[in-house]
């Protein structure tokens, strides 16, 4: 590995000369640290004024640099680091016909301006849910079943898979998950804690997560394709979802006032 960057490096000097090798080096760094740098002020605020007031105290500087466009750039963003979004992400329940979109953006800021909702697309159907519950293809023969396989032999996991029983387990939680689907009984994920035994360790909540766009409309970012796929099938009323990302516009307009009490 280090071989490889060392040779990147050397490519990098005799195209694009070391000055510009350098700058495009330090952006890479510092982009690279930007996410530790905000998970460790974020747990240091948090420690230091509260969960709650560590959040209306970041929010009142955000909308301040807001308010006198004070090192903000092209960007209004307000970031809250894993300490403040592991308790300010709202868990909402909302139609999953409310949701018919898709952006796929991986760890986004909780605020954000710009075009990124724009870039959003319709929504499709999980495979998986299609091949058993429209096409009645056997748990074995779905394309997903062998593809974790296939991804077990050659790289030794799939999700948390490691062998074909951790496989079938899978199977028999998604199969459990879209049987409570399908007669209504829809569960959160902390409900489910007791049948699923791996602890869930992402950046995020093991939910259903979306974004709100600028009109106010969500947005599927990732998690739970297989549960928002079945709920749609089933025209379930009401789903859990976690709102990770707002459009500044629409938090300006709709979220202006928040009650920190």
């Amino acid at each position: 590995m280090i071989i490889a960057s060392f040779r990147k490096l050397r490519k990098s000097i005799r195209g694009e000369g070391i000055i510009e090798t350098i700058k495009k080096t330090s952006r890479f760094l510092i982009n690279s640290s930007l996410p530790l740098i905000r998970d460790f002020s974020s747990y240091g605020i948090c420690k230091l004024l509260g969960t709650r007031l560590a959040y209306s105290f970041l929010l009142s500087v955000f909308k301040f640099r807001c308010k006198h466009n004070l090192f903000l750039g092209k960007d209004r963003s307000l970031w809250l680091g894993k300490s403040l979004s592991d308790e300010i992400l709202e868990t909402i329940y909302i139609s999953p016909t409310e949701i018919n979109y898709v952006i796929k953006d991986g760890v986004v800021p909780y605020i954000q301006s710009g075009d990124w909702d724009l870039k959003k697309k319709k929504f499709e159907s999980n495979t998986t849910i299609k091949e058993l519950f429209i096409d009645n293809v056997t748990v074995k023969k779905t394309t997903q079943y062998k593809e974790m396989l296939k991804k077990i032999r050659s790289k030794g996991k799939a999700y948390w898979c490691k062998s074909e029983a951790d496989v079938e387990r899978y199977f028999k939680i998604l199969l459990k998950t879209c049987d409570d689907i399908r007669n209504n009984r829809y569960l959160s994920q902390k409900e489910l804690q007791g049948f699923v035994e791996q602890e869930w360790k992402g950046r995020y909540p093991n939910e259903i997560l979306v974004s709100i766009d600028r009109d106010g409309n969500y947005l599927h970012e990732k998690g739970g394709s297989h549960r928002l796929s079945m709920a749609k099938l089933c025209k379930i009323d009401s789903i859990p979802a976690v709102v990770i990302r707002k459009h500044y516009i629409y938090f300006n307009r709709e979220m202006h006032t928040v009650d920190f009490q």
